[in-house]
């Protein structure tokens, strides 16, 4: 499991990257709302030309908003944390 904390375009760069591997993904946002808008859309990833490099969907990894990350973290720690 890799935690990403922070959604922004790194984060997003990140997890989208590994989640489209097959990487056990949880990424960490600043909001609840923000955590429900990308386990509905998912994330997606262009690339230079604006093409889609990567999609992946909302249930290919796991979100939460960051005030869950002490207790969620407790049943099922990360084996890395970005």
């Amino acid at each position: 499991m890799i935690d990403i904390i922070g959604a922004g375009s790194l984060g997003l760069l990140f997890a989208g990257r590994l989640a489209a591997t097959g990487t056990d993904v949880r990424l960490w946002t600043r909001t609840l709302e923000q955590a429900r808008t990308i386990a509905c859309d998912g994330i997606t990833v262009f690339d230079k030309e604006g093409e889609i490099a990567v999609h992946v969907s909302g249930d290919t990894f796991k979100v939460a908003p960051l005030a869950d990350w002490q207790r969620l973290n407790s049943h099922a720690p990360a084996q890395w944390i970005f």
